[in-house]
């Protein structure tokens, strides 16, 4: 499956990828983890943590530093199982605010 055509993704759009870990989405543009590569925080059974050339951003995904409205597309394919509970409802307003 191709996420860009089954999400309508154009090229032209400035996607953001947060909690990427070892497989960015390719065609993310900006990258954010709160702890790349960090000891004691594995990656998919220890792979090493990849940016393949994109743009890195150290965050929390609950408090974005992006301005609103930064992005046309919002991936966060491998962060929500890891958003405690208590967070869960301010994860998805910064990813609201920031897309």
């Amino acid at each position: 499956m191709h996420l860009d055509r089954e999400l309508g993704i154009k090229p032209t759009d400035f996607v953001l990828d947060i909690g990427p870990g070892s497989s960015p989405f390719e065609m993310a543009d900006v990258l954010v983890d709160r702890w790349p590569g960090s000891e004691g925080v594995g990656q998919r059974g220890g792979a090493e943590f990849r940016t393949n050339g994109k743009k890195l951003v150290i965050a929390d995904a609950t408090a974005l530093p992006f301005a609103d409205q930064t992005f046309d597309f919002v991936m966060c394919s491998h962060i929500i199982e890891h958003i405690e509970a208590e967070h869960i409802e301010q994860f998805f307003q910064e990813l609201e605010r920031v897309g």
